[in-house]
């Protein structure tokens, strides 16, 4: 796609536009309302999405009077660290370190690091191990201070739980604590990082916090939600539907569709994917408390701001702007409201920008290589809003210092023991395995294409951005008022008017179907890998289970099968 083709398409307004980015919000959005028969027009919503006026939440626990935890701190006691994403890898790196050693997220020349490291700042990086990998070597070498303890335990792993990655960042502040004599610290979240950081400030604001985390910025984070990892959990738990499609030549692309959706979703991490979409973080976002403002920066390269469903457009690729900048948005259906305690200097800015290498056949111009970017978080290191996030106390400072291994015994948040959220329901509405028409996208459908496809809006080539970084998977990055047609194998998902409402309270949870009727309707919960038949609709969530889910499966007055599921831990 060239300059001027990107350019129409991030500018094109007026009525068409206007038009076509709401059906866009309809094709692809999680949570938009489905029905049967010709499409809908949307009400119109407000121009601006709105953000509640809150006020931050004073620290649980005193600010006392600190003694840095080893005399000599070659860097001082005040330190940026940097938290890189999802799907990234980070070595460690200290304040000696140049540049070009801080790995491929913090590494650009022209970058938020590059930026602080010119405005002399100390800057540190958070380790962070890609999918299982070990994480790379850092740039100490044969320098005199100190290595990340070989355990693991402050390594990150970027398609990992978020709740571990919160202990992670937690044991690594404090191992910056106890071996450089940091007391305060700023930080900066790419991605999923501002999220690591937001459960790692709720833990020490719990108590037990060796530092004084001072301020949060955070880049592209997914604060309400991501809209691709809402679509790929539907693509992937639509799947079994295949059969029910009249053709074999449907039924093939379908399949291969759930191959290829179902191969991603297992790559990325199937845990970091549902924390990720609007549904989980509904339930999880009031858990966490930050008890500061934070600055958050976000990109808009991808599609066109006309005032309805900023959940996602404009979006940087991933992130759609109102989640990056932890607004309130016009979505039906959607129940991840901005967490608490938060509010966003100057309301946030947005860049021309996409989230990441990974997308840079959109723009050359990501959030980890900006100098624009670089300059706002510098400009919100130097000038923070009043806080602090979480404060130190002595008596944690003293066990961290002495080495007292129950100074990491400070409980983690519990996972998931409230939530109250909807799960969306689709089904195959069709698929094509050589190339054909797919039709008129209906409110709430989704396109995807497979492999080296190109997908077509009537007869313009639609442009297309990876689903969730995957290249095997593709999506539309315009709106389309026309029938989409591809010239290999592609599906649409179609969505239900029906869904499921999920009440859970600590480990008794209920359900039930709303928005339209189901028949056949049943339901499996996920224990430690294994989907297990329910009787009812109430159950008792087992304690011990790793990462539970429900799925929700019915046939609709159209002998459509519908599905969904979403984590309730």
């Amino acid at each position: 796609m060239g300059d001027a083709a990107r350019k129409v398409t991030r500018r094109r307004a007026g009525a068409a536009a206007l038009l076509s980015a709401a059906l866009l919000v309809l094709l692809a959005a999680p949570a938009a309302r489905a029905q049967d028969g010709p499409p809908i027009e949307p009400v119109t919503p407000p121009l601006e999405p709105v953000t509640p006026p809150l006020e931050p939440v004073s620290p649980t626990v005193p600010a006392d009077t600190i003694t840095p935890a080893q005399t000599s701190a070659p860097f001082g006691t005040n330190a940026v660290v940097l938290v890189g994403g999802f799907n990234s890898s980070s070595p460690f790196s200290t304040p000696a370190c140049a540049t070009t050693d801080r790995g491929p997220t913090w590494g650009n020349a022209t970058g938020p690091a590059a930026s602080l490291d010119g405005a002399g700042l100390p800057v540190f990086v958070a380790p962070i191990a890609n999918a299982g990998t070990p994480v790379a070597t850092s740039c100490l070498g044969g320098q005199s201070t100190p290595d990340i303890p070989a355990d693991g335990s402050t390594v990150i792993n970027s398609n990992g739980e978020l709740a571990d990655n919160q202990a992670a960042l937690v044991a690594f502040l404090r191992f910056l604590n106890s071996s450089y004599g940091i007391t305060t610290v700023q930080l900066v979240g790419h991605s999923d990082g501002g999220l690591w950081s937001r459960a790692a400030i709720t833990q020490l604001r719990g108590g037990g916090s060796p530092v004084t985390v001072t301020s949060l910025t955070t880049i592209g984070t997914p604060h309400t939600g991501s809209f691709g990892a809402d679509l790929m959990v539907a693509l992937v738990n639509a799947g079994g539907a295949c059969s029910k499609l009249t053709e074999s030549w449907e039924q093939l692309a379908c399949e291969l569709a759930e191959d290829a959706v179902e191969a991603a979703y297992q790559g990325l991490g199937e845990d970091v994917i549902e924390e990720l979409t609007s549904s989980w973080l509904g339930g999880w976002n009031p858990t966490t408390s930050i008890g500061c403002p934070v600055t958050t920066l976000g990109g808009d390269h991808v599609g066109v701001n006309v005032g309805v469903g900023t959940y996602y457009t404009p979006n940087d690729g991933i992130v759609g702007m109102a989640s990056a900048l932890n607004q309130g948005t016009w979505l039906p259906l959607t129940d991840a409201a901005p967490f608490t305690a938060v509010a966003a200097p100057n309301g946030g800015q947005l860049f021309d920008v996409v989230h990441s290498s990974s997308l840079s056949f959109l723009s050359p111009n990501t959030e980890l290589n900006s100098a624009d970017v670089g300059a706002a978080v510098v400009s919100s290191v130097q000038s923070p809003p009043a806080g602090p996030c979480a404060a130190a106390s002595t008596s944690a400072l003293k066990a961290v210092s002495a080495g007292d291994a129950s100074a990491d015994d400070a409980p983690v948040a519990q996972r998931g023991t409230r939530l109250d959220t909807v799960i969306p329901l689709h089904h195959r509405a069709a698929a094509t395995k050589r190339g054909g028409s797919l039709g008129r996208s209906r409110e709430g459908d989704a396109v995807v294409v497979l492999g080296d496809a190109s997908l077509y809006c009537g007869a313009e080539k639609a442009p297309t951005t990876p689903l969730m970084g995957s290249p095997d998977v593709q999506v539309p990055a315009i709106a389309c008022e026309k029938p989409w047609r591809s010239t290999g194998a592609a599906l649409r998902l179609g969505r239900s008017g029906a869904h499921v409402r999920i009440h859970r309270d600590g480990r008794a949870l209920s359900w039930r179907v709303a928005g339209g009727k189901l028949r056949k309707v049943r339901a499996h919960v996920r224990v430690d890998g294994t989907w297990r038949p329910v009787s009812g609709r109430r159950l008792t969530v087992p304690s011990a289970s790793k990462d539970p889910a429900l799925r929700v499966r019915g046939v609709d007055a159209r002998g459509r099968v519908v599905r969904g599921h979403t984590r309730i831990g």
